[in-house]
């Protein structure tokens, strides 16, 4: 019995605050196990072996230029970009190809496409100034068209900025990543990413918070879920979420146990929302690909497959993946050896595990990127002006 009521009610309240606490700590600590569960990451050996090749058909449209991107839309139509300023249309299966040259000085590159469709579509060109310190010389912009390619103009330019990737997720929405220079004790990169929603009319950045939590050093890929959702992969394998657009930017991890030299190069989400990452070195430590999948929050299994730099990949399935790069012509000779490797094109059916050379071709050291049909049909261009089709047999 209470000597009064103010006795007891001071009690019965020390008592709800101790079990509210209690309940509190017992949800924190649960939320902290979740958070610091230890990543688990199976690291498996892959084998490459030769394979049935698929039927090729390919074409040398400039043999004197390296092609970088390609665009396949269906229909007939194709785009392709070379390493310097010309955009290559086709809308007959790459029989004949119309040229269109950006107006742009000499030292400036094109570096990506995308495309909604046959009118609409978005390039990135960058230049590179030759002094390296020179961060004011380093200019990248965006450009668009609304006619197929006839006319284009320039929606955004910026200085100190490496912009790499657009990717559209609809007429009106897109994104477009890279880094920025900033200077501090030296240059430094900072991440970018830019987002419209209006067709490019406007460009805004909305990388700020990325920096602010660290992560740095550029983003390397983009990979978008739908309207404002994306998912991203920074210089530093770091892999980061939105579902706002941006505004709010959750971070995922990164790719566990992988050397600082594995340059990542590719991310994207399988049919049962599992993301993968691509990446690869070439180098006196060696030459390997990694092909990274993230199973669920803590559990990566990683796919090694020694001397293959792979560049591009493109899953068709949960489990069946096209991937290109270069390997070595001669087992044993080191990857760096220019004159001593060989464009190649790689199939596995179980995610990576196993992998068959479905088309090599010794014109091009090195097949740099990838497109695929809804008939299932596989583009791909190289070095050299090489341009690749690639049909199972029986097709």
């Amino acid at each position: 019995m209470c000597p009064g009521d103010r006795v007891c009610g001071l009690l019965l309240g020390i008592v709800v605050i101790l079990s509210a606490c209690n309940r509190d700590l017992r949800g924190n600590k649960a939320q902290m196990t979740q958070q610091q569960q230890p990543v688990s990451s199976a690291e498996v050996e892959s084998v490459v072996r030769e394979g049935p090749a698929w039927k090729a058909k390919t074409w040398r449209l400039r043999a004197d230029r390296d092609l970088v991107a390609i665009e396949s839309l269906g229909n007939s139509t194709l785009w392709i970009a070379d390493s310097n300023h010309t955009l290559s249309k086709t809308t007959n299966d790459a029989e004949s190809w119309l040229p269109v040259n950006l107006e742009v000085p000499h030292e400036t590159k094109i570096i990506a496409i995308d495309f909604v469709d046959s009118l609409l579509g978005w390039a990135i060109t960058t230049t590179t100034p030759r002094d390296v310190l020179d961060a004011q010389g380093l200019e990248s912009s965006i450009w668009k068209t609304n006619d197929g390619g006839l006319h284009w103009q320039v929606q955004f330019t910026g200085k100190a900025l490496s912009l790499t990737r657009v990717v559209l997720v609809n007429s009106q929405e897109g994104w477009v990543i890279g880094s920025k220079l900033i200077r501090r004790e030296t240059l430094v990169n900072e991440d970018i990413v830019l987002r419209t929603t209006d067709q490019g009319q406007h460009w805004t950045d909305v990388s700020g918070v990325l920096n602010q939590s660290g992560a740095g050093g550029g983003v390397e890929d983009i990979y978008s879920r739908g309207s404002s959702r994306a998912v991203i992969l920074t210089a530093a394998k770091e892999i980061f979420g939105t579902e706002d657009g941006g505004l709010n930017w959750l971070s995922m991890g990164r790719v566990p146990d992988e050397p600082l030299q594995t340059s990542a190069f590719r991310i994207g989400m399988l049919p049962n929302n599992h993301i993968w990452v691509l990446g690869a070195t070439g180098g006196r430590e060696g030459t390997w690909s990694m092909l990274a999948v993230r199973r669920d929050r803590n559990d990566w299994v990683k796919y090694k497959t020694y001397d293959v730099l792979l560049r591009d990949s493109i899953f068709l399935s949960d489990l069946e993946v096209v991937a290109c790069g270069t390997i070595p012509s001669n087992n044993g000779v080191p990857l760096p050896d220019d004159s001593q490797r060989v464009g190649v094109i790689l199939r596995s059916t179980d995610g990576g595990l196993n992998w068959t050379i479905i088309y090599r071709d010794p014109r091009a050291k090195s097949i740099n990127a990838l497109s695929v049909e809804p008939s299932g049909s596989i583009w791909a261009v190289g070095e050299a002006g090489l341009v690749i089709r690639l049909d199972p047999i029986g097709q």
